[in-house]
């Protein structure tokens, strides 16, 4: 059993998490944008699940163009459980789109039944959002003046009883939910391929954070599905509660304290984090390493880990 969205109600929007999966270089395709195969059958089937839960999931318009695909649940026992519910076989499809311009022919449209929510700006041409109205099962909303606010698009979601709502990618809509302040969770499903590359994707693009506006995760639990590794991570939005800050991942400086102001004669002292050293890190990681070499199946593990969100 793999772990699951916690899914706890929010008054004013849905509960929001992220799933992806990247290859070990953090990818989510090749230079060419193309959809490769990063994980296997038992991670497909645990992503059905998930979909199958919950009552709404969420691709970006790129994902759309490169990947078209049709978000419907594939099980045709998870797709009778639904029913028996008195549920479509698919949860309803979201996708931002700011100016209209998804295709009309689009997968999401032609396959599966179930509802469709098109979410536009202000900015889309009326011509467009009338093409839009015209396909069945599909509504559209406007939500932002030029292009999707996404804590908007919550909000009118939730008024329109969609109570979890599953984000499916690209790089560039999990680094607009996450600034927006809308996503709990995020589950990263790291597969054993290399794909390398500046211009192939990775799990978040967008504009990027600074230094001071990073997002500190907290891991909740991580488990071993075949080949890869399954990481289950909260989303804290209390930036301005830790002195730390991030600073460096390449493993030598996971964190930096606040203390350039500080005398001269003092700053030595104080560098040191307390209860942290490097030894210490090196050590912890390589004991969570081997206990998930031993132990496959979920390990929850207590506490922060210094993992930031920082997109590029």
């Amino acid at each position: 059993m793999y772990p699951k969205p916690s899914l706890t109600e929010h008054p004013d929007r849905p509960f929001v998490f992220i799933n992806s999966a990247m290859s070990a270089d953090g990818k989510l395709s090749t230079i060419e944008r193309k959809q490769v195969r990063i994980s296997g059958t038992a991670d497909f089937s645990r992503v059905d699940e998930m979909r199958s839960e919950c009552d709404a999931v969420l691709v970006g318009i790129g994902t759309v163009f490169s990947d078209d695909p049709s978000l419907t649940v594939k099980s045709a026992e998870r797709k009778a459980a639904r029913k028996a519910r008195g549920l479509s076989e698919n949860p309803v499809r979201v996708v931002p789109a700011s100016l209209a311009e998804i295709p009309p022919d689009a997968d999401i449209f032609r396959k599966g039944e179930g509802k469709k929510i098109i979410v536009v700006s202000e900015a889309a041409p009326a011509d467009r959002i009338d093409l839009l109205k015209g396909l069945p099962d599909t509504e559209v909303i406007v939500a932002g003046a030029e292009k999707v606010d996404f804590r908007l698009m919550a909000r009118l979601l939730k008024e329109m009883g969609i109570n979890s709502l599953m984000i499916e990618g690209g790089a560039t809509v999990n680094f607009e939910a996450v600034r927006a302040g809308i996503v709990d969770e995020i589950f990263t499903f790291v597969g054993n391929i290399f794909i390398g590359g500046k211009t192939a994707p990775t799990f978040a693009d967008g504009a990027g954070f600074r230094e001071n506006e990073c997002i500190r995760l907290e891991l909740d639990s991580f488990s071993r599905i075949e080949d890869g590794i399954l990481l289950k991570w909260r989303v804290r939005y209390d930036r301005e509660r830790s002195e730390m800050r991030c600073h460096d991942l390449s493993g030598r400086k996971y964190l930096k304290k606040r203390w350039s102001r500080q005398p001269a004669d003092s700053r030595r002292k104080d560098r040191r984090v307390p209860g942290l050293s490097r030894t210490g890190i090196i050590a912890g990681l390589e004991s969570l390493r081997n206990r998930v070499s031993a132990e496959p199946g979920s390990l929850p593990v207590q506490g922060s880990v210094p993992l930031i969100f920082i997109s590029s």
